[in-house]
């Protein structure tokens, strides 16, 4: 599959630095300023058991610089534990924040006709797909009450990473009516405010595929 036309002209004849407009350079600001704190963090502090702390790292994260600390976290810090799941979850959900704005504003802007024409052309779809979200926020409930009974029974418990996956993956209704209904998780940074950001994050994805058309083109080849 081929990349919007857009952007196979961005990446074919990138532009020089006194050419970006104002949110391009903004975004290369605060990445570059991401990845010299996160260098400076897991190559040079870590180490020797200091850090910066984690507000400036989130800080600088969720201003625009989330693709180079996405790419410092691959680099020194993959597996999501207790201790950085909120800065994972931050990254991601920022990640693709800043990707839709940038692409609602550099490659296909709002089109009010054309998303409520797509959505039209979706309603066949629609069942199947709240079908399958029905199905993973299930699952993702039935994991936060299991999670829960280990905790009130000392038993193992179920690694944040996988209940994190589970709402990442369409579950996260079913992770946010957990926490409520289980009064599980809720004191956790990563859950009380990383469900919303990633259930925002999700809504916003989707509201750009379906004005782009990406979804009915997925659709179609699916035979929906």
């Amino acid at each position: 599959m081929s990349l919007p036309e857009p952007f196979q002209s961005l990446l074919s004849n990138p532009p020089a630095l006194g050419e970006l407009d104002g949110m391009q350079l903004w975004l290369l600001v605060a990445s570059s300023a991401s990845l010299m704190l996160h260098v400076i963090h897991f190559a040079a502090l870590r180490p020797h058991g200091r850090a910066i702390g984690p507000v400036a790292l989130g800080l600088v994260t969720a201003a625009g610089g989330s693709a180079t600390t996405v790419l410092a976290h691959l680099v020194w810090d993959r597996r999501t534990t207790k201790e950085n799941a909120w800065q994972h979850v931050l990254a991601l959900t920022s990640l693709v924040l800043w990707g839709v704005a940038y692409a609602f504003t550099h490659v296909c802007p709002p089109q009010p006709d054309a998303f409520l024409r797509n959505l039209l052309v979706l309603r066949p779809a629609a069942r199947l797909a709240s079908i399958a979200l029905a199905a993973a926020s299930g699952t993702t409930l039935v994991a936060f009450g299991i999670d829960k009974w280990c905790a009130i029974n000392d038993r193992w418990r179920i690694p944040e990473a996988v209940l994190l996956g589970l709402c990442l993956l369409g579950g996260t209704l079913g992770g946010m009516l957990g926490m409520l209904l289980f009064r599980h998780k809720i004191r956790s940074t990563e859950f009380a405010w990383g469900l919303p950001l990633i259930l925002l994050s999700q809504l916003a994805l989707l509201a750009y595929l379906v004005n782009a058309g990406t979804v009915n083109v997925w659709a179609t080849s699916l035979g929906l």
